[in-house]
């Protein structure tokens, strides 16, 4: 059960706890996705050091619940790298809250829109937040786009 969760920057030490939820959050998909191997593949395609580039190239935020790592969002620019859940920590309100705090920085940074590629299962959550999407790339994941208001 996640309580309620606080948004702070990602330090180096919080690397390996990134890299282990962004895992996490892809092998629970492998009952909404018939292919285990692909799903598997794509769970273990990062390499150790995904996380710590970030951390280093972009801005990341992680959500902190009771003093544990519950999420992170990853942001380049005008585009969302990356936005990753723990399972445990899902329909908690934890991706909502990194998805708006991504949106205001790149709204704040002067851009006119967020960029993002979804994977199938997140399309839904990215449509309901405005987000419009385009036919899927050949790794399947969707390019979508939320403009802002002006």
């Amino acid at each position: 059960m996640v309580g309620t969760h606080i948004i702070r920057p990602a330090y180096f030490h919080d690397a390996d706890t990134l890299l282990e939820i962004r895992r996490e959050a892809i092998l629970a998909l492998i009952g909404v996705f018939s292919e285990v191997s692909k799903v598997e593949r794509w769970a273990n395609s990062a390499g150790p050091d995904r996380t710590e580039t970030a951390i280093a190239n972009h801005i990341v935020w992680v959500a902190e619940s009771q003093s544990n790592l519950v999420g992170w969002v990853e942001v380049n620019a005008e585009t969302i790298e990356a936005l990753y859940v723990r399972p445990t920590a899902w329909k908690a309100g934890i991706g909502s809250s990194l998805l708006s705090h991504a949106e205001k920085f790149i709204q704040d940074s002067g851009f006119s829109s967020v960029l993002l590629n979804a994977s199938p299962n997140a399309e839904v959550f990215y449509r309901h937040r405005g987000y419009m999407g385009s036919e899927p790339l050949a790794d399947s994941s969707i390019p979508m786009e939320k403009q802002f208001e002006k």
